[in-house]
Formats: structure tokens, sequence, C-alpha cells
């Protein structure tokens, strides 16, 4: 144990009844001093942190009176106004009672104890490494193909890994996501949810559908729509009139293609292809 705990757990108990026990040396004080503690000890939290993110971990009481002690095994972190020497306390710092570490290693894995008065919280901090990838690209054609990974080192037992869309309406995704077809509520950013218990963590991935084109004011993008063989054109009817033409020109262009009929239906609702 270092100098500092030494002190301030000798100090802590001056005046009180361990003051008669100073004739015996600080190495016996120090020994009685977390035999009280652990007698008080409470249960703890189990936190969990992506490798390179933030983390929090709570003390386990919000204020305290006399001490209040971090330490990352055996290794002494914080007290109040006192720090330690090893690497993590540069990345690390005490807001009130909790103890917020900043570019997490994996060497920050393991247990971390609160002293606070005579009271020792133990908790522990697991670590997780995410990466997420899409194939053949972030950048995807509409109606292709494609998919989409969220591999998680360090997972533990009861952890569960999903796939958020970007669409709201859409259903959550297995760590594999298969999209077949590639449509345009894929576009935008993914994220890989790792849920254990009550914490949660996330890893976006971007993706660009191209072919979904929208001119200002409508309110959905310009699609063909292969149904009952007509072309339809989704927008409000306040659109300026250069931009009505810019739709009729387009619709002319389209029906003039061999695989469209000749004639194309303007629609000015956007529910008129249902």
């Amino acid at each position: 144990m270092s100098h500092d705990g030494k002190g301030e757990g000798s100090g802590h108990f001056g005046g009180h009844h361990l003051l008669d026990l100073s004739c015996f040396g600080s190495l016996f004080v120090d020994s009685v001093f977390f035999s009280v503690l652990g007698a008080l000890s409470a249960a703890g939290e189990v936190f969990v942190a992506k490798v390179g993110g933030k983390v929090t971990l709570n003390c386990g009481v919000s204020s305290y009176t006399n001490s209040l002690r971090w330490y990352h095994g055996n290794d002494f972190l914080h007290s109040v106004p006192q720090r330690g020497t090893v690497e993590l306390v540069r990345r690390s710092v005490v807001r009130q009672t909790d103890l917020e570490i900043s570019s997490v290693k994996e060497t920050d894995a393991g247990r971390f104890t609160c002293s606070a008065d005579l009271t020792r919280h133990e908790h522990s901090l697991s670590l997780f490494s995410v990466s997420v990838s899409v194939v053949p690209s972030a950048d995807l054609l509409l109606g292709s193909e494609a998919t989409l990974q969220c591999d998680v080192k360090g997972l533990i037992e009861g952890c569960e890994v999903k796939w958020k869309s970007p669409n709201v309406d859409s259903p959550e995704w297995s760590p594999t996501a298969q999209l077949k077809p590639v449509t345009s509520s894929h576009d935008g950013t993914w994220q890989c949810i790792i849920t254990c218990g009550s914490n949660q963590l996330s890893e976006d991935l971007t993706i660009t559908v191209q072919g979904n084109r929208q001119i200002p004011e409508m309110k959905t993008p310009v699609f063909v729509i292969k149904k009952q063989t007509n072309v339809c054109f989704p927008f409000q009817s306040r659109l300026l009139q250069h931009q009505q033409q810019q739709l009729h020109c387009a619709a002319r262009r389209i029906a003039q293609r061999p695989s469209l009929p000749l004639c194309a239906q303007f629609c000015f609702l956007t529910s008129c292809c249902d």
C-alpha cells in the first residue's frame, strides 16, 4: 500500500479507538483499517466500456464525510486531494465520488475499489473491442446487396449485439445484417448496439445509397414504381413552376424507355402509389 494510503488511514482513525494502537506501527493500523472496511464492503457493479472510449465508474455513494479513495486492483489512483503515480491516474479524474476514465485501454479492465469513509465498494470493468464493416463498401447502389458485420471481442456472457438501422420503423438486426436488396431506407447511419444489463454501448457505421435523390420541397425521393406499369413522382402541390417542369421532363424521358409504357402518371399525393 502506498504511503499516502497509510497516512490517510491512520489520520482517519486518529482520536478514536485506534489511537492506542499506534505503538504497534502503521502496518498493524492499516491491517485493522482494511479489516473494518472488509466487514462493511457493499455489493458492486459491473461496468462495460469500449477500448479507446470513455467510462464513468460510480462509487456507490453520492457523498462522504472524511475520506474517499479509488484503487485499480492494488494500485492507488486517487484520494481527495492526493493522486497516485500509475499511468491510469493521468487518464482519470474523480468527479464528486465517481471515477471518470478517458482513452480506455485494455489494461484498464479488472477490479476497481472505491473506499468512502468506512464502506468499501468493489466494482469490475469489462472491456470490448468493437469493429464494424460493410461489404462490398459503404457506398451502395439501389437494388444491390450488402452485408453489415459487427465484431465484438471480449464479449461477456449475457450481453447482446444488434444492428439498428436509420429507419426508426425498422426492426433490429442480428450482428450480421443482410441487405437484400439495398433500399433507400438503408441510407444513413447504422448503429451496432451492445447491451449488457443496464449498460449500453454503440458503434456507428454510415452508409450512402446511390440513386437516392430528392428535389427540394419533395416529401419523398423520386423513384420508378414498377406497379401497374405506371411511373409515379410523389411531390407536394406547392412545388414551384420550374420544379414541376423538371418533373414533367424527367417523366417524358423515362416514358420513352422501351422497358416502360409510353404514358406516365403524375402523382400529387405521396400515397398515390399504394
